[in-house]
């Protein structure tokens, strides 16, 4: 990732891979709450420092209450979807 948000994937990395990173960022970008949420649901820990959510608020968005202040996220109720 650039200092400007571009992402540029090393040669080295595999297509199928690339796809993939571009389509989760992509993801990210559009929707980071949503997308964020999903990561923390699937895995039981945050997605931006890897902690496990044991709580009922982190839980129903899945992150914690620090990052989503770090990243200016809502916390503390489930998202409308």
């Amino acid at each position: 990732m650039t200092q400007e948000g571009t992402w540029d994937p090393s040669p080295k990395v595999d297509e199928a891979l690339k796809n993939d990173l571009t389509s989760i960022l992509s993801k990210l970008a559009g929707a980071p709450a949503r997308t964020a949420a999903a990561y923390g649901k699937l895995t039981g820990n945050c997605c931006f420092c890897g902690t496990g959510l044991t709580n009922d608020n982190s839980t129903d968005v899945g992150y914690g209450p620090v990052c989503a202040k770090r990243w200016g996220l809502p916390w503390g109720k489930k998202e409308a979807h």
